[in-house]
Order: C-alpha cells, then sequence, then structure tokens
C-alpha cells in the first residue's frame, strides 16, 4: 500500500538499506534554537502516486517538529502545508501558492495533473518565517523519470512512474504504441515543415485518460490508461493532433483576429453581440452554446477527427479556438478526403448519422473555402521568412484549389439518399 513514511520508520529504513547521506547543510536547525518554522507548521500533506494509483497522507504537528528529512513511497504529486503563521515556502526555487480558503495554507502542485513536483529523486523544501530558514529534504523512493529513445524515432520518450520495466512487460505491444506517437508526430512535423515536439512523456497516473500539451512546453504528456488503452492507429492520430497543438501555439492562430472572426461566424455569433466581442477581441468562448443546426455548427462535427478521419473517434473542434485551429489543419492534412466526407454519413446531435443534403454540402463546401481563407490571411499577417511559414503557405495553397474545385465540380448539386 502506498504510503507517506513517519520519521521514525524512515530512520529505520535509512540506517537498514544505508538510503541517500544527509549533507551536513540539509537541516541548519540547531538543537538548542528557540524558534524553527516547522514550530509553526501545524501538518503537512503529501499527495503522491505510486503504481499509477493517487495517494495522500498527512503528517501530524507533532511529528512536524522533528522532521529533517522526508521520503516517499513513490512520487510527490502535491504538497500542502498548513501554518499558524505567514510564511514563505519554497520547492527547489518555485514558491508555494497561498491558499484563499485558508490564509495561512500554501500549496504547489505541478502544471500537469498527476505529474511529479520534481523530476528528480530528491528535491528539498525550504520554510522561511521570522527571517529564519529551515530545510527540508524530500526523497521519493522507487520514483523513475527515465528518457529514452526507440528505434529510429527522432523524439526522446520519458517515463514518469514507478513500474516502467513492469509496463514493458504487461503491455505486449509496448514498442509499437512508441512507434505509433513517433509515427503521428513525424507525420506533422514532415507536414509543416518544423521540428515541434521535443519529448513524448509517459505518465504512470491512472486517473485520467488523455493526452494533452502545455504552452510552456514542447513536450506532449500521455497519461498511462490513453497510452496502453486506445488502438494503435488512434493512438498515432493523438500523436498527431497534440502535435498540431504544437504548431498552433508556435504560429500564434489563436490569437488571430481574423481566425477568431471566423469562428464567431460559425458560432453564429450576431455583429454585436456581446458573445463576438469576447471571441474577437480576448478569444473567450462563450457559455451559450451555438444556435443548434445552424451550418458552423454542422462544419465543427464536419472537422472532427471523428468525421474526417474514418474510424477514428476525436475532435471537439467547437470547444475553444485552439480546438477549433488544431482539428481543421488536421482536416488539411488529409484533404483528400474531402469529397468522401461530404458523401457519407455525418453524425447529428441527437447521436443519429445522416447523409447530408445538397444544400448543406454547399454550405459545408463555403464553410471549408472561408475557413482556409481566414487562415490565409492569419498566415499572411506574420513577417517570419521560416520553413515553415512557406510550407503552410502552400498547405493552404492547394488546399484551397483543391475545396474550390471540389464545389464547382457539382458534387454538392444532389444529395444522398437518407436512411
Amino acid at each position: 500500500m502506498s504510503k507517506l513514511l513517519s520519521t521514525a520508520g524512515f530512520l529505520a529504513l535509512f540506517i537498514h538499506l544505508s538510503l541517500f547521506p544527509l549533507k551536513s547543510d540539509l537541516c541548519d536547525r540547531v538543537e538548542a534554537a528557540t524558534f524553527s518554522p516547522l514550530d509553526r507548521i501545524t501538518a503537512i500533506r503529501v499527495y503522491g502516486v505510486r503504481d499509477g494509483v493517487s495517494f495522500q497522507n498527512t503528517v501530524a504537528r507533532k511529528e512536524v517538529a522533528y522532521l529533517d528529512r522526508l521520503a516517499v513511497e513513490g512520487y510527490v504529486s502535491g504538497i500542502v502545508v498548513f501554518c499558524e503563521t505567514p510564511m514563505r515556502i519554497q520547492l527547489e526555487g518555485h514558491l508555494f501558492s497561498k491558499l484563499r480558503k485558508n490564509g495561512n495554507a500554501y500549496s504547489y502542485f505541478p502544471k500537469v495533473r498527476g505529474a511529479a513536483v520534481w523530476p528528480e529523486e530528491q528535491f528539498q523544501l525550504h520554510f522561511n518565517a521570522e527571517n529564519t530558514t529551515t530545510r527540508l529534504a524530500v526523497r521519493q523512493v522507487g520514483y523513475d523519470s527515465e528518457q529514452f529513445y526507440h528505434s529510429k524515432i527522432r523524439i526522446p520518450f520519458r517515463y514518469h512512474g514507478t513500474r516502467l520495466a513492469g509496463l514493458e512487460t504487461d503491455i505486449p505491444d509496448f514498442g509499437r504504441r512508441l512507434s505509433a506517437i513517433g509515427r503521428g508526430i513525424a507525420f506533422v512535423e514532415e507536414a509543416v515543415g518544423a521540428v515541434l515536439v521535443s519529448e513524448a512523456v509517459i505518465l504512470d497516473f491512472s486517473a485520467v485518460e488523455n493526452a494533452i500539451t502545455r504552452n510552456d512546453s514542447d513536450a506532449i504528456w500521455f497519461y498511462i490508461e490513453t497510452f496502453r488503452g486506445e488502438p494503435i492507429a488512434e493512438l498515432e492520430t493523438i500523436a498527431a493532433h497534440e502535435a498540431l497543438h504544437k504548431y498552433v501555439d508556435r504560429r500564434r492562430l489563436a490569437l488571430s483576429t481574423r481566425i477568431r472572426e471566423q469562428f464567431s461566424d460559425l458560432k453564429g455569433y450576431g455583429p454585436l453581440s456581446l458573445e463576438r466581442f469576447l471571441m474577437v477581441s480576448q478569444g473567450i468562448v462563450s457559455s451559450e452554446e451555438e444556435t443548434p443546426g445552424n451550418a458552423g455548427e454542422a462544419f465543427f462535427r464536419f472537422i472532427n477527427e471523428k468525421h474526417f478521419i474514418e474510424n477514428r473517434k476525436g475532435g471537439h473542434a467547437g470547444d475553444n479556438l485552439d480546438e477549433f485551429c488544431t482539428s481543421f489543419i488536421h482536416s488539411m492534412l488529409h484533404i483528400h478526403r474531402l469529397e468522401a466526407n461530404l458523401n457519407r454519413p455525418l453524425r447529428q446531435p441527437n447521436g443519429l448519422d445522416r447523409f447530408l443534403t445538397g444544400e448543406e454540402k454547399r454550405d459545408m463546401l463555403d464553410a471549408y473555402v472561408g475557413t482556409i481563407e481566414a487562415f490565409q490571411d492569419a498566415v499572411s499577417l506574420e513577417s517570419s521568412s521560416s520553413a515553415t511559414a512557406l510550407r503552410d503557405t502552400v498547405l493552404l495553397r492547394q488546399g484551397l484549389a483543391l475545396a474550390k474545385q471540389i464545389r464547382g465540380s457539382g458534387v454538392a448539386t444532389a444529395s444522398a439518399v437518407e436512411f
């Protein structure tokens, strides 16, 4: 069972296993001192993960006063410190945040849910109060953040958890899944002509099923249940989608006024509405839903990966600007499917599939052409002369020509027989 070792328990473990040596400067507390910041702490709550399962334990006040080091079986995913008086607390130079509900409680959690607070086995906490500082060493017992390469894939992989060797045995197609992620990322990078992803992280935290990126990192994070549970082809598509998020960030597409205006049109926001103002000026999606059944609402479903890339299940282009830009560019990378997708059933809000009418096809093509033109305007405003700018300019120009050709070919003049 995952647990937080008590001071006494850790000391016994330290003596028996000869765990890491305590540096002389890890604890500046002097036995004869009358005050230490630890004396003002009522409890330390540690959140952790072991073998993919989260846990939490609390170090009570009577134990805190005698701490000079702390060991956690697994890795630490968050810390909350409850104090009697104001205190400044840092984790390897990163300042804890003050909890609003409790004026003298402070917390530190990583930006990625379920990740470790520090990527190495050991770290230090610094407590400062009344001009006195005490340091507390923390060890994450069994934590592995190994970086490794697979086959001929360019990007490195990194595992965060406590059971890498066991997972490689428990997941028979472990290597094939790494290859699928590599293919998805490489497909996007080759298409846009830029290196977008620095590493792919496998996060062994079972409470979340997802893959994510962050604006402040070029990594892609795959939660363990997504990594091992999705079909190989779906995992490759997920990797491509997440890599495109990094492309959208790199090209600042979600900040484009032209694309925000197009998104507002598709959402059905009125020309003088508050919803349009919030979207165009700040990129904020209104809490009000788009008008049910309008062409824009159908367009979001049309460009979602679950429709545009057959036999896939992802995409939520209507949620926000970033998802809209990402799924639309993803559809552009598969634009050879545009005509076929117009002629196959589209999933409706009620969960049923039906063929588009001729008028709906024309509306869909108009929206597709209009969106490409909005992206062209956005890209042209960038003064960059990089290979990325040149490659996506060509991609948009060729896609626009094909979409206009399909629109002019009469494909939208007739509708298929509905079920």
